[in-house]
């Protein structure tokens, strides 16, 4: 999620590039190859693309759909895929990584909110909001953006419920 006046300070701070969470793997990979210097092979990039295409080939194996009927979908799944060119095993990386921020972030929140520590409670929130924005959990990703602003802007009688409704939409 990019803050308005981000890519801004980045370049001004001498920053040839800018990419924004959640990362599209599109975008970084036309990042990286305007950055690093060419190597006068292309054999491994014929070999990328022949593997991104044959992996675009294989049918999808992650369930589109839940096993169990629920109110709503916490991750989309489709969209992550797309973003990722297909790749499986990196969704499973991906939430299984998303898992241990989840447990360790709202862990962190709830000692930030028993001891009133705003500055933690802020970071924690952050780093909940960018890890559910990398999986595509879109409820997720909002009620952890909207706890860390009432954080940021110390809106105290806010935190509590926010805070709940992250824990709620993070454990989908």
């Amino acid at each position: 999620m990019r803050l308005k006046g981000d890519e801004e300070k980045c370049r001004a701070a001498g920053m040839d590039e800018y990419l924004s969470k959640p990362i599209d793997r599109a975008k970084l990979e036309v990042c990286l190859e305007r950055l690093l210097p060419s190597t006068g092979s292309t054999e491994s990039a014929l070999a990328i693309k022949e593997a991104s295409i044959l992996a675009a080939s294989v049918p999808r194996q992650i369930p589109l759909q839940p096993r169990h009927p629920v109110d709503h979908h916490p991750v989309d799944w489709e969209a992550l895929l797309e973003s990722i060119d297909g790749d499986q095993e990196f969704a499973r990386d991906l939430a299984d990584a998303f898992i241990g921020t989840v447990d360790r972030e709202l862990a962190a929140i709830a000692a930030a909110l028993g001891a009133g520590d705003e500055a933690a409670l802020r970071e924690s929130a952050h780093a909940l909001k960018g890890a559910s924005a990398n999986l595509r959990a879109a409820a997720a990703t909002s009620a952890a953006a909207q706890l860390e602003s009432a954080a940021r802007l110390g809106q105290n009688a806010q935190i509590p419920a926010l805070a709940e409704s992250s824990l709620r939409k993070s454990q989908g």
